[in-house]
């Protein structure tokens, strides 16, 4: 009997140690993670707040415009007004975030891509991809798209929204190429527009 009693009293005790370290292993990990976490965070709370200040050197003049026109000459309703201060500090915000994204991700995989196109040194890539970014990036413009509409609004549909699109992305398409070219073969850019 007591060999029984001391057996179970002993899977007891394993079973309670085992537990405490499980759950000492899970806070472990938990603390690790968090304090990764508020690492992290708090450097991009400085690489954030650099591009707030940027963002606020452009919003920030518009907005007091638009603040003293509204207590000078144009007043507008207390409801609009709120709404254009509550406008510009989502751009603010929007804009930093995502800004701060561009620079983290894209622009250095635009430098990659770069470097590896320069070192490749042939021209048909070179010009294939830049047809290709170029087409694509200015076909993906919403300002392009802006403009398309009134372009087909104004002429009374008789240039298409579609044209416009296809070919002011063809045209940047095309210098975005011919300027590749002319970095990859080092043209001065005098010449290159002589021609």
């Amino acid at each position: 009997f007591k060999s029984s009693c001391f057996r179970s009293v002993y899977n007891i005790i394993v079973f309670c140690l085992f537990c405490c370290w499980w759950f000492y292993s899970l806070c472990l990990r938990f603390v690790i993670f968090v304090w990764v976490f508020f690492c992290i965070l708090f450097c991009f709370f400085f690489l954030l707040l650099d591009k707030l200040k940027d963002i606020l050197m452009a919003v920030l003049p518009i907005t007091l415009i638009v603040a003293i026109l509204h207590f000078t000459l144009v007043p507008m309703g207390s409801l609009y007004f709120s709404r254009f201060l509550l406008g510009a500090f989502f751009v603010v915000i929007g804009l930093s975030i995502f800004l701060l994204g561009v620079d983290l991700s894209i622009s250095r995989i635009g430098a990659l891509i770069g470097q590896q196109l320069a070192k490749s040194n042939n021209i048909i890539i070179v010009s294939v991809v830049g047809l290709v970014l170029g087409f694509f990036i200015s076909i993906a413009e919403p300002d392009l798209h802006i403009l398309a509409n009134q372009i087909e609004q104004v002429t009374g549909g008789s240039i298409l929204k579609n044209s416009i699109l296809i070919t002011v992305s063809l045209g940047i398409a095309l210098l975005l190429a011919l300027g590749l070219f002319r970095i990859l073969y080092q043209m001065k850019l005098k010449n290159f527009l002589l021609i």
